[in-house]
């Protein structure tokens, strides 16, 4: 009979201030959920969680990566916290600007960029914006290859997405039951990986909309604190930044002012 091999606290701690420096993703408590999603590389990649963790802060190669994306893959789904998305249709039908960028800062898999692009072609035609971008970022390269891929679950569209919409906006495979996000709603996004909390951002043109939704509970308040002056001063004025319904700014330093719904303006 095989024995369990489990993550010791002081293996857990190591791992908890890698993340955090480098990160600076707070894990707090989550031993459990850290030793889940690492449990399947022991006995292949590593023969212990001590070796795995020595390895962590040794290398910098593809093992290296593999550990960081396990540790930090979000759970997402199409069209999270509805009330945001109609919140961004009302805000797309009065705000018929030459430019629209909105910036999806913790994509994950994708679901919330591409949910972002089909709210926005149900509520306005294409050409009512010279130019109209999303931009998807990530941190883990793992998720960020799925994203890009826009292939999912037939039960993940069938749950979540309108029926209506299904055909339009996704091709289906029957023998797999997968749907394939269809190319030119696609093309209304640009995925990169980007860490929030680089003290420098490099983007050129500032956004109109910033989804960071269920990310910054990994952040420390320091971290918090860099992270959203750097948004905001990459934010047009009178933008809004929507955060998850469950999050909250309070006690933290920033300069936006609450709107509803989790939802900040500049």
């Amino acid at each position: 009979m095989l024995t369990k091999i489990e993550l010791s606290d002081s293996d857990f701690k190591r791992i908890s201030d890698f993340i955090s420096k480098n990160l600076g993703i707070n894990i707090g408590h989550k031993k459990y959920l850290v030793e889940s999603r690492l449990a399947s590389l022991i006995g292949k990649e590593f023969q212990s969680f001590s070796e795995l963790v020595d390895h962590l802060y040794k290398y910098r190669d593809s093992i290296t990566q593999e550990i960081i994306n396990r540790i930090t893959t979000n759970f997402t789904y199409f069209f999270r916290d509805m009330i945001h998305f109609k919140f961004l249709r009302w805000y797309l039908k009065e705000n018929a600007k030459k430019e629209i960028r909105i910036w999806s800062a913790a994509c994950s898999s994708g679901e919330e960029p591409y949910s972002i692009a089909i709210t926005a072609l149900e509520s306005i035609k294409p050409s009512t914006f010279d130019f109209f971008k999303i931009l998807a970022t990530d941190i883990s390269t793992k998720v960020l290859v799925r994203a890009y891929s826009g292939v999912y679950e037939g039960d993940k569209i069938r749950s979540h997405v309108p029926n209506h919409l299904i055909p339009k906006y996704f091709d289906y495979n029957k023998e797999n039951d997968l749907y394939l996000v269809k190319k030119y709603l696609k093309d209304y996004i640009s995925f990169r990986r980007f860490n929030l909390k680089e003290h420098v951002y490099p983007f050129k043109h500032k956004f109109d909309i910033v989804f960071l939704r269920n990310v910054m509970i990994y952040f420390g308040k320091e971290e918090k604190e860099l992270i959203l002056q750097n948004i905001y001063d990459h934010m047009k004025e009178g933008s809004f930044l929507i955060l998850g319904l469950g999050e909250s700014l309070v006690g933290i330093e920033h300069p936006f002012k609450i709107l509803k719904y989790s939802i900040y303006k500049k």
